[in-house]
This record gives structure tokens, C-alpha cells and sequence, in this order.
């Protein structure tokens, strides 16, 4: 038995059973909140139970895990959170499926790895919560009450990005980033590693954008996984380069990094034999950037 008790733990032990199980898995959460499949690498023949609740089940996200291969049942007022599989052990938690609570939202949780499944009666647990399929007609219910009550609440709790004053401010507590560049005229492929890294978290080889760095760059953004990008617009002219060649460009989230193969012609380079890539548009991903890039006063820092 191991014990959770932060939410990155939490969030790690989750994602990596479901990752490494080959078996059945199931999941019986209360709510699955907005980009919530974000936790889960594959959800493909996941059986997934939770509660219709709205404002606390995203109609959206449970359509995302559907059309990805997840098996979806609704049962009212089921409120235990459990994370199973069949041969990587489970998860019994607080926690639910959603960025509250395995993101970064402050929510404190705690759980409790359990390395032998077959403890569980996951037979029994199921039959106890009367769940049924989702259906066309459920789905709808929930969308349309759910579209009710985000006019009525959510729209107040909106968060906005920090601007680059107040991300100072945090002091030690801000979150860290590292600068990268890249070339306007850069070609890099996905590399093979990074596509079977990919298979295996995502179930696709469809990433959103990836870099080529030296190792120690991508040592570094394991570590500290947001990167704010600036362009420089050729690769013809390095020793000519000028500061108006320069220009911010955007966020880039760190969700895996690989080494690439020499052997693999289309895609290593020797001066940057590493990948760092971010499989989803920054829409999608439940972290938010550590501050405004488009903020006026670090854009003159910068």
C-alpha cells in the first residue's frame, strides 16, 4: 500500500496504471470535469461510471472520451472515487476526475495505491450503483441542464492569465519557465521514439507541436514543462542576426520528452539529439500558462 497524498502524486500514479495495464480498467468517480482526458493516456475500452451531474460532469468531455473508445455509464449520486485495473493495482481516493482536482486549482486530496486489484470486488461495487449506458437521450439531458447552469455560475468564475508584474510577485512561488528558440524556416520531423511515446499516452501519433533541443534543454523542461517560445526568421544568417529578427511567439507545454535515434535519418540532428513535445493545443491542456505573453510591460522587458 502507498500512500498519495499531493495531487501531482495523485495525478502520476493514476495516469501511470492506466498507462501500463493491459486488462480490464474501470473508473467510478462522482463528476469528470472539463479536459479531464488530459489524466488518462488512453481511454480506449476504459469503463468509465459517474454521476450526470451538471456543472459537476462535462457533457463535452464525456462525448471526447466516447468518441476515443471509452465505455461511459451514468449513475445518480454515485460518490466514490475509485481508479481500477485488473493487473496494475487501484486507486481509492478523494479525488475526481477532473483538473479541481488532479490539476492545479489548489483542491487538497488524498488517496491510497493498492498494488493487489483482486481485493476489490469491482462486480460488486458496479451492481451497487445502478448504473445505466450513456445514451443519445442522457447525453442531451445533461447538455442542456449543464448549458443552464454554466450561464447561471460559471461564467462569474472565470480565471484570467497573470500578467508579468503580478507573476513577479509571487515570489518563490510562481511558476518557473524556460526560454526556447527555434528557427522560422525549421523542418524538424516527429521522431519515432516520439511517435511510439505518443502511441502509448495518447493512442495517436497526431501531436501539436514539438522541438528539437540538446539534452539538457530537455532534462530541464521534464522538469519545468512550460516553454515560451521566440522565433528568429531564418537559419541562413546566424552570425547576422538582429535583435528585429526576433519575435515572441507563444506558449509550449512539455507533456513528454524522448531521445531520438541516430538511425533515424528524418528526424535527429547532432546538435540536438532530443525532442520535446506537446501533444494538445494549449486550449486543452488544464495548466495555465505561468503568465499573459502578450503583456505590454514584459514584452518591453523582454
Amino acid at each position: 500500500m502507498e500512500i498519495l497524498d499531493t495531487t501531482p502524486a495523485l495525478a502520476e500514479k493514476i495516469k501511470n496504471i492506466f498507462k501500463a495495464s493491459n486488462k480490464r480498467k474501470v473508473i467510478i468517480v462522482a463528476f469528470i470535469g472539463s479536459k479531464s482526458e488530459y489524466y488518462l493516456p488512453n481511454v480506449k475500452g476504459v469503463e468509465i461510471y459517474c454521476w450526470p451531474k451538471p456543472g459537476g460532469t462535462n457533457p463535452d468531455t464525456i462525448k471526447h472520451l466516447i468518441s476515443h473508445g471509452a465505455k461511459v455509464h451514468f449513475a445518480d449520486r454515485v460518490h466514490m472515487k475509485l481508479y481500477w485495473t485488473e493487473d496494475q493495482g487501484s486507486v481509492i481516493t478523494s479525488a475526481n476526475l477532473s483538473v479541481s482536482a488532479l490539476g492545479s486549482n489548489g483542491l487538497k486530496e488524498l488517496g491510497v495505491f493498492i498494488d493487489d486489484s483482486s481485493i476489490i470486488n469491482i462486480a460488486e461495487i458496479i451492481n451497487s450503483i445502478n448504473a445505466t449506458k450513456v445514451t443519445t437521450k442522457s447525453l442531451k439531458k445533461l447538455e442542456i441542464s449543464h448549458h443552464k447552469f454554466s450561464k447561471s455560475f460559471l461564467s462569474k468564475t472565470t480565471t484570467k492569465k497573470l500578467n508579468f508584474v503580478k507573476w513577479m510577485g509571487q515570489g518563490e512561488i510562481r511558476t518557473p519557465f524556460s526560454l526556447g528558440w527555434y528557427y522560422t524556416d525549421d523542418d524538424a520531423k516527429l521522431s519515432k521514439n516520439a511517435k511510439k511515446e505518443a502511441r502509448s499516452n495518447f493512442g495517436n501519433e497526431e501531436m501539436e507541436h514539438w522541438h528539437c533541443v540538446t539534452k539538457g534543454a530537455a532534462k530541464y523542461a521534464n522538469k519545468f514543462p512550460w516553454v515560451l517560445q521566440f522565433s528568429v526568421e531564418s537559419s541562413k544568417n546566424k552570425k547576422e542576426l538582429k535583435y528585429k529578427d526576433i519575435k515572441i511567439s507563444s506558449w509550449f507545454y512539455t507533456e513528454f520528452t524522448v531521445e531520438v535515434s541516430e538511425h533515424d535519418k528524418i528526424a535527429y540532428c547532432k546538435e540536438w539529439p532530443f525532442q520535446i513535445v506537446q501533444a494538445k493545443s494549449l486550449n486543452m491542456i488544464p495548466h495555465q500558462p505561468p503568465f499573459d505573453e502578450e503583456d505590454i510591460k514584459f514584452k518591453k522587458a523582454f
